[in-house]
C-alpha cells in the first residue's frame, strides 16, 4: 500500500500464482485532504479474520515490495517495520525501526503461522522462525476479558483436599438461574493426607467443556429435565472452541481457563 501526492495504491501479488484464479491487481483511489502530524495509535487485526505478516511503513513513495526488508531497512527506507517473527513466545511484538514502536497483543490471536517465506523445509518455527513469521487474527479471539473480581473464596489451611464447588444464583427473568463452578483443593506440598490419589483431567476438562458433540435431541433435553441435569449444552450455540463453525472456521490450537486460541 502506498500513500503519495493525494492518492492511495493498493497493490496484491499472489504468492503461488494459480492459473484461472484473479488473486492479483492493484487499485487506486483519491485520498482526502488530513492532518498526518501529531500522535496516533496503530492497530492491527481488529476485526480481522486471516493472517498478517511483516507490517511496515517505509518512507517515500517510490514502490517497493517485501521480498527482502532487510535490505530497505539497511537503505534507510524503513520507518517502522513490526516483525512478527520476534518473541513469538510471548504477547509483544517487536517494531525494527528507527522509532522501537513495539507492541502488545490483545486476546490471544494465534502466532507461529505460516508466512510467506515458508518452504516446509523446517517444521519448527524455534528452528525458522522467519518461515513463521505470520499471525492468524480472528474476530472472535479472547484471552481475558478484564473484568474486576466479583468475588473471593477463602481456602483455609485445614480443608480437607478434594473437590468443592461455588454455587452462584442470579435472577433470570422470572426464574432464578444457578450454576456451580467447581475447584479443586490440594493438600499442602509435601505432605500426604490420604491413601489414594486423585488425578483430575483439568487439561481435558478445559478443552472439551464446551464441545459440540451434535447429540441434543429432543430425546436428550426429555432426560435433563427428568434428571433435573445441567441444563445448558454447547449444541445450542454457534462456536465451540474445539470445532468452531461461525464465524471463523479454524481448529483450536489452545485452551486455557479464559478461552481457546485457534490455527
Amino acid at each position: 500500500m502506498t500513500l503519495g501526492e493525494g492518492r492511495l495504491r493498493l497493490a496484491q501479488r499472489a504468492l503461488q500464482p494459480v492459473a484461472g484464479r484473479p488473486d492479483e491487481g492493484t487499485a487506486e483511489a483519491a485520498l482526502p485532504a488530513a492532518d498526518w502530524s501529531g500522535t496516533a495509535t496503530l492497530t492491527f487485526g481488529a476485526g480481522f479474520n486471516g493472517r498478517i505478516e511483516d507490517p511496515m511503513l517505509l518512507a517515500g513513495t517510490d514502490p517497493a515490495t517485501l521480498d527482502d526488508p532487510e535490505a530497505l531497512l539497511a537503505a534507510g527506507r524503513v520507518r517502522a517495520w513490526w516483525d512478527f517473527s520476534i518473541g513469538i513466545g510471548g504477547d509483544g511484538i517487536t517494531d525494527r525501526g528507527p522509532a522501537a514502536l513495539h507492541g502488545t497483543l490483545r486476546n490471544l490471536p494465534t502466532r507461529a503461522m505460516r508466512g510467506s517465506r515458508w518452504t516446509g523445509t523446517e517444521h519448527a518455527w524455534r528452528h525458522a522462525p522467519r518461515h513463521y513469521a505470520a499471525i492468524h487474527f480472528h474476530e472472535d479471539d479472547l484471552a481475558d476479558c478484564g473484568w474486576e473480581t466479583a468475588f473471593t473464596v477463602p481456602i483455609p489451611a485445614d480443608m480437607p483436599s478434594g473437590v468443592y464447588g461455588v454455587r452462584l444464583r442470579g435472577a433470570d427473568g422470572a426464574a432464578t438461574a444457578e450454576d456451580i463452578i467447581p475447584f479443586y483443593v490440594l493438600p499442602p506440598k509435601g505432605t500426604v493426607r490420604a491413601p489414594i490419589a486423585f488425578l483430575a483431567s483439568t487439561f481435558t476438562y478445559q478443552v472439551y467443556a464446551n464441545h459440540q458433540r451434535g447429540n441434543l435431541d429432543d430425546a436428550f433435553r426429555r432426560r435433563i429435565a427428568e434428571w433435573g441435569a445441567y441444563p445448558h449444552s454447547p449444541d445450542e450455540h454457534s462456536n465451540s472452541p474445539t470445532a468452531p463453525t461461525t464465524p471463523t472456521p479454524t481448529a483450536a490450537a489452545s485452551a486455557s481457563a479464559r478461552g481457546s486460541g485457534r490455527s
